[in-house]
């Protein structure tokens, strides 16, 4: 069982993409703003709705007002680290991203893809290690070859890698997300210090929170408005230490943020997470020994 050291990505560590950052026009003091214009601010990397008319010298706040601009999301480039997996970075053929660590990485997690494959390069310039995932595998059918044949081939939504070389400060990790000929899309990329809390015991636990809203008239007929629901997944692990308290500085960092959790880095059995860590009772067994229950809810 692994849980991400998680490291933030900034306008310090992003230093190259292929996108940019050409969703709207950026903001302009000058400029007279209708109801419905949208504008960015590249400091804040989010696009912006004027919520009135003749709406002039007022600079969007970093979360919005809803009185003058209206916060409508990340901008397109930098959805992928919103923290939304539901707002995603769309390209043609590809998405590239090249990262400059300032600090100990050694995973990188992908949720909501829309991709054929997921090329990885980390170097210092001198030393290089590159790593890829091809995410139409044969490895990743759920079923028999029949229903690949007739059904379409299943494509992997989530990836982790988490043997990512770390060379200091300054090393480079380059992300190319490849769909040729189509859109390639991701929800969120998240980069950490993998941390390894143990060995994920049997019987996992997923459950589905619906937020959809039921309404019935007084005929009794039930009309529904959909919303995505949530993701609740309660694991066991075991770990063999007596350092409880090792494991315990783990959780707590983990606590209240969203990072990520790798029960199984099969993609298919669902325990690739990204969301927060609801509760994290340790019960100490034996004096070498302890269980930990992890109860996480994954982002939409």
């Amino acid at each position: 069982m692994i849980v991400f050291d998680r490291f933030l990505v900034t306008d310090t560590v992003l230093t190259d993409s292929n996108l940019t950052e050409t969703d709207a026009p950026e903001w302009d003091i000058a400029t007279t703003y209708a109801a419905g214009d949208e504008v960015i601010v590249a400091e804040f990397h989010r696009v912006y709705v004027s919520a009135i008319d003749s709406n002039l010298g007022t600079k969007p706040l970093e979360g919005g007002d809803p009185a003058v601009w209206i916060l409508k999301g990340a901008t397109n480039k930098w959805a992928a680290f919103d923290d939304f997996v539901a707002n995603r970075t769309t390209n043609a053929d590809l998405i590239e991203y090249e990262f400059t660590v300032t600090d100990v990485v050694t995973g990188i997690a992908f949720f909501g893809l829309v991709a054929d494959s997921v090329d990885i390069t980390v170097t210092d310039g001198v030393t290089t290690q590159n790593l890829t995932a091809d995410l139409l595998s044969l490895d990743h059918i759920n079923g028999s070859w029949w229903a690949w044949f007739t059904g379409g081939r299943p494509r992997v939504q989530e990836y982790a890698f988490v043997n990512l070389a770390y060379f200091g400060t300054g090393t480079m990790i380059t992300v190319s997300i490849n769909r040729t000929g189509g859109t390639a899309q991701v929800g969120q990329i998240v980069l950490g210090e993998v941390q390894d809390i143990g060995v994920l015991e049997t019987q996992p636990e997923i459950d589905k929170q619906s937020f959809s809203r039921y309404t019935e008239d007084e005929f009794g007929n039930i009309s529904v408005t959909r919303r995505l629901p949530a993701k609740i997944t309660r694991m066991t692990v075991f770990k063999k230490s007596s350092n409880v308290r090792f494991t315990e500085q783990i959780l707590d960092r983990a606590l209240d943020t969203f990072t990520v959790y790798v029960g199984t880095e099969r993609s298919e059995a669902g325990l690739i997470l990204f969301g927060v860590l609801r509760s994290a009772p340790i019960v100490i067994e034996v004096r070498n020994a302890h269980r930990m229950q992890l109860e996480i809810r994954s982002l939409i």
